[in-house]
């Protein structure tokens, strides 16, 4: 065997190397990371109290009623004889006790839901979340749980001064508090870019 041949052959025992491609490097997720205190329960309950325009206008409603009613009853009790003067001027003081009947007890239940809510926030809330979007849904995942919602499941995006309302339900929602949360804009743009076709529907 000439020298080229022994080449060959020397070339052909060596181990072959295999080149295997790198994995590919998944994007950054976007996420957020944040702590819930029983502010923030009380937060979307006064949220969700101040949206429905039932409660207050029940409230004034009974108002109204027992401000006339007891401005009625006390001109009766110091005129037997009901003019249309006298139930004229029982009507107005009616209308100013009832408004202020009403706005105070509009006040005092307000701070009933806020004391129920600050009651009602568990361990599962009053802890720290983080939040990140994938290909499916939004998921949520603490030191006890994580959960997953999916998109379609999201019906609607609400934002204050001081929070963002992610909520599944009616009445239930993620609470993301402003204070001290990096990338919060953008992970809320992109979450509602993703949830388009249900946000706003109704």
């Amino acid at each position: 065997m000439g020298k080229l041949g022994q080449f060959r052959a020397d070339i052909s025992t060596m181990p072959q190397l295999s080149v295997s491609s790198a994995p590919p490097v998944e994007p950054p997720r976007l996420m957020v990371r944040f702590e819930n205190t029983a502010s923030d329960s009380v937060a979307v309950t006064m949220f969700l109290a101040r949206e429905s325009p039932k409660l207050p206008r029940y409230v004034f409603a009974a108002g109204f009623s027992a401000g006339i009613t007891s401005a009625l009853t006390f001109v009766a009790r110091i005129n037997q004889v009901l003019t249309v003067e006298l139930i004229m001027i029982a009507g107005a003081l009616g209308v100013v006790v009832g408004t202020a009947f009403g706005y105070a007890w509009y006040r005092f239940l307000l701070r009933r839901l806020a004391k129920a809510a600050t009651r009602n926030a568990g361990k599962d809330f009053t802890c720290s979340h983080e939040l990140w979007l994938d290909d499916t849904g939004l998921v949520e995942a603490t030191e006890t749980k994580e959960h997953r919602t999916k998109y379609s499941a999201i019906q609607r995006v609400e934002r204050t001064d001081c929070h963002v309302f992610i909520f599944t339900e009616r009445a239930r929602a993620y609470v993301i508090p402003t204070r001290a949360v990096d990338g919060l804009d953008p992970f809320v743009a992109e979450l509602e870019r993703r949830t388009s076709s249900r946000i706003g529907e109704g």
